[in-house]
């Protein structure tokens, strides 16, 4: 009888560890497995640019395209801060009472009306003006950004960094970057905290744009 409860506790530990076996190569295999594809974004930066010149932008009001009727001053002031944090140059913000420089009405031949944009520059003595509009926003799971977005030089009137995209959750690329965002950038060294959060939460998937936004605009 020992015996036999001996083999039998034997054959079970074997099976056992050949569970624990394919369970930790499975486990490697997940790991190993290569990210899905980043979320597409049009992205342009004007070569020749003296950057070092560029100390001081004004971020603008942005223009509204969505149905949320706070998006555009909610992702605005997250944008300026997460611009600022590039450390790139000093990130104002125009007075709330501004209106939004639409990017078509001003442009003329590839360049801005150069008086709208001094008229800004001179007032917030600014090297650039940031303008744009929030052509999308769904703040509710699974939640969905899109920014269009144009860095003016304000001695030139033409635009020196630009971009155009949209960061929905749906697709596996950006819940992928969003997560790893929250887990390696909001929350490092916390290995517990549950990544689905920034998919459920507007105020961080908020920042997880807008710091892809200006990561895009602010880093060569």
């Amino acid at each position: 009888m020992v015996r036999s409860a001996r083999r039998k506790g034997e054959s079970m530990a074997r099976r056992f560890a050949g569970l624990l076996v394919v369970c930790l190569g499975a486990a490697a295999c997940a790991h190993l497995s290569p990210p899905p594809p980043p979320p597409v974004i049009s992205r342009y930066r004007a070569p020749g640019v003296d950057w070092a010149s560029v100390r001081r932008v004004v971020v603008m009001p942005l223009d509204n395209q969505s149905d949320e009727p706070e998006a555009a001053d909610d992702i605005r002031g997250v944008l300026a801060a997460e611009l600022q944090a590039m450390g790139r140059f000093e990130v104002i913000m125009a007075a709330p009472d501004c209106d939004p420089i639409e990017a078509d009405p001003v442009h003329v031949s590839g360049r801005f009306r150069e008086p709208e944009l001094f008229a800004v520059a001179l007032r917030y003595h600014a090297d650039a003006v940031l303008i744009g509009s929030v052509t999308q926003y769904r703040p509710y799971t699974p939640p969905s950004v899109g920014l269009s977005l144009e860095l003016v030089s304000a001695a030139e009137a033409v635009v020196v960094a630009s971009l155009d995209g949209v960061w929905d959750s749906r697709d596996s690329g950006t819940a992928f970057l969003a997560r790893e965002f929250y887990l390696h950038a909001l929350n490092p060294g916390h290995s517990l905290i549950d990544p689905e959060k920034i998919l459920t939460s507007p105020t961080l998937y908020q920042k997880f744009v807008c710091r892809q936004a200006a990561l895009a605009i602010a880093v060569p």
